[in-house]
């Protein structure tokens, strides 16, 4: 979710800029990058148990400063409205002051840039940590519910779709439900029907998703490199966890139309 807000000051241009600096720094937020050209700041806040950090965006005209919040969440809870008022009432504060107003120092603004850094990977760790737990125990639940079907775990010749969608298709599909299951948790009968007509592919994730939980990098990669990091793997595992992730990315990416047509393919309607 992205949400804009403006405040005018009674300072501008390079002073307003700089004066936005410090009080970025003074409240606790991380500045990501900056262009004292441009006169636009990148910054970010740290988790809450309303979000998982927010990326800002405040850009300075004249007298004038829009700031945008982005939560990469369905709802940020109105945490973007009270960063707003804690951002404005600093920058209000720095603006009274009779000093003269001096550059924000360079060492100063590269050490918010490394906390950011760092602030940034330890967040991605915990997401992705805690979604692959998620991801594990909801595979589990459904087995569970729909009983073995299949064996899975290493026997590949199990894995063919019985509506002839491919591996990577049914991958993606399971990955997407996946998610709507963690995000809304109201997948409907059409896709439980899906789900238990591919079981096999449910065993086998199970496994796949267990020896994940146990790998070093399991918090820590990007999607594009997780063939290389499963280098160890058969690879029938890499294409199934691979096309299983992007199916989980595509939810939050995706309108509301989108959702719901994506839904239908991933269904199986009488």
């Amino acid at each position: 979710m992205a949400k804009s807000f403006s405040a005018k000051f009674n300072k501008s241009g390079k002073d307003l800029y700089n004066i936005a600096l410090e009080a970025i720094i003074n409240i606790g937020y991380n500045i990501d990058s900056e262009d004292n050209k441009k006169l636009i700041i990148f910054a970010k806040t740290s988790m809450s148990w309303k979000t998982f950090g927010q990326d800002l965006e405040i850009a300075i005209k004249g007298s004038n400063i829009k700031l945008q919040t982005r939560s990469g969440q369905l709802t940020d809870h109105g945490e973007g409205e009270e960063i707003s008022e804690k951002l404005f009432d600093e920058i209000k504060k720095l603006s009274k002051s009779a000093k003269k107003i001096k550059p924000v120092k360079k060492e100063k603004i590269e050490q918010s840039i490394q906390k950011t850094k760092k602030s940034t990977q330890s967040k991605n760790w915990w997401i992705f940590g805690a979604w692959i737990s998620g991801a594990v125990g909801f595979v589990i639940y459904l087995i569970v519910i729909l009983g073995s079907g299949g064996s899975g775990g290493n026997n590949s010749k199990n894995l063919v779709s019985p509506i002839g969608k491919t591996n990577s298709e049914v991958a993606v599909c399971l990955g997407f439900l996946t998610e709507i299951h963690r995000v809304k948790k109201n997948l409907r009968s059409e896709q439980h029907k899906f789900i238990e007509m591919h079981r096999p592919f449910m065993s086998k994730f199970e496994t796949i998703l267990n020896k994940i939980n146990k790998e070093p990098w399991r918090d820590n990669h990007r999607i594009e490199n997780v063939k290389n990091l499963m280098s160890n793997y058969s690879e029938i595992e890499k294409e199934l966890y691979y096309n299983f992730v992007v199916g989980r990315n595509m939810y939050s990416k995706m309108s509301s139309t989108q959702r719901g047509l994506t839904r239908l393919t991933c269904s199986i309607i009488n």
